[in-house]
């Protein structure tokens, strides 16, 4: 195994096991990097769109408990101080939930427990508009390989919008992206050649077309929703491009004008390596993190939706006592963008489970805002959101029963609250 062999395994072997840790059956099994492996379900090489066992016999072996657990998703603001998110594991049926909570953590609620047959482990954040919320689930559905759905605000109504599955895509892992009446996402497998698509569709569920099949030459697997523009797409590919190492890319929305702006590159310091999470859009510029870089873990970057001035805001991961690695996606506000850490870094002999940061557009003033202790909350990886003045976030482990917390922040990290423990008030 060469260097660059080495680093792809390591990058790739730490992001399928958070996956896998969420319960989420894997089918990158080629390693994103041109290096085939068997991947974590043993026998299926690169691109393979079969169901794994416990998909193909349409059953989700979950722990099942009222309130769900492991939410990896951030959080949706809502009208009236309300919050309303996805937890990826348990509910009644041990497929996960939607719920809602308000700003000061009262009135939890669970609005669906999902069932396998409607979708499974949701790992994505969900879109509110007009008292409807729109969401995909990874898993589950008719032929196991998951689905969009929708769900009223008070819990009053679910349906379906799509079960995916073959060239219509498998595995949609990304958060949908809505423009009036149309909905658009990703899925990181499915399609001509098993890679993933980016697809549309109404918000009814009719009207469902592909735009772009990923595939050989191109990039490959994406995990990351899409950013919007103007009639103009943006996203993010985990493998493929030249580099074998993902890619940057637009296309418009009617599926004409496919580009790639950005091949990833490797452990260089200059470019960001497999990026697997959604960016954010301001102006003509969008901010994005990955693994990677000159230290391995991970950057913070910056790029032109045209492709220019590519450019490392902060580097992660410095091998020093201090260093957190392994960022998520970000939150802009003002001048900063904010994100979370999978790992905190050491402060003497505490090593902290998770940490935010925030970091200039400019790429100064880069400073935690807070650290977490296992009882806060641990392995962050989802984007905070700022309501209210505060920033509001998601652990899937960590707090009293460890199975995840939901938690405010002060901007500045004076004040931190837990606002719900999974699990805590159930039995392990």
């Amino acid at each position: 195994m060469d260097a660059e062999q080495a680093c792809c395994r390591n990058v790739n072997m730490r992001f399928a096991n958070s996956l896998v840790a969420l319960g989420v059956v894997l089918l990158v099994t080629g390693n994103g990097c041109g290096h085939k492996t068997d991947g974590p379900t043993g026998k299926k090489g690169p691109g393979t769109t079969s169901a794994g066992p416990a998909e193909a016999a349409g059953t989700a072996a979950g722990e099942v408990n009222e309130t769900g657990f492991a939410p990896a998703a951030r959080l949706e603001p809502g009208p009236g101080g309300v919050l309303y998110g996805v937890a990826s594991k348990g509910g009644r049926h041990g497929s996960g939930v939607v719920f809602k909570l308000n700003e000061d953590g009262s009135g939890f609620k669970v609005l669906k427990h999902l069932a396998w047959s409607e979708g499974a482990t949701p790992l994505a954040g969900l879109t509110l508009s007009e008292n409807i919320l729109y969401g995909t689930a990874s898993v589950g559905g008719r032929s196991g390989a998951g689905t969009a759905f929708k769900a009223t605000a008070d819990g009053s109504g679910f349906s379906v919008l799509k079960h995916f599955g073959g060239e219509a895509g498998e595995k949609p892992q990304g958060e949908l992206t809505l423009d009036g009446r149309t909905l658009y996402g990703t899925t990181v497998n499915g399609g001509k050649s098993g890679k993933g698509v980016v697809y549309k569709m109404n918000t009814d569920g009719s009207g469902f077309m592909v735009l772009h099949h990923f595939g050989p030459g191109d990039g490959e697997y994406p995990f990351a929703g899409l950013n919007l523009s103007g009639n103009t797409l943006y996203g993010s590919t985990y493998g493929g491009g030249s580099n074998r190492a993902g890619t940057i890319y637009r296309l418009e929305t009617d599926g004409s004008g496919y580009a790639i702006i950005l091949h990833c590159g490797w452990l260089n310091g200059a470019n960001p390596m497999m990026p697997h999470h959604r960016m954010v859009l301001s102006g003509n510029t969008l901010y994005g993190t990955a693994p990677g870089g000159s230290h391995g873990g991970g950057l913070v970057f910056k790029i032109g939706t045209d492709g220019s001035g590519f450019t490392v805001l902060k580097q992660l991961g410095v091998p020093l006592a201090d260093a957190g690695a392994f960022p998520g996606p970000l939150t802009l506000a003002e001048n900063n963008v904010y994100g979370a850490l999978e790992h905190g870094g050491r402060t003497g002999r505490t090593s902290w489970e998770g940490a935010f940061f925030k970091v200039g557009t400019d790429g100064s003033g880069f400073g935690f805002i807070k650290r977490l202790t296992r009882a806060e909350g641990a392995k962050t990886t989802a984007a905070p959101v700022f309501v209210s003045g505060a920033l509001y976030g998601v652990a899937p482990q960590g707090g009293g029963g460890n199975k995840g917390t939901l938690f405010r922040l002060s901007a500045d990290g004076a004040e931190f609250a837990v606002l719900k423990e999974f699990g805590a008030d159930e039995p392990n």
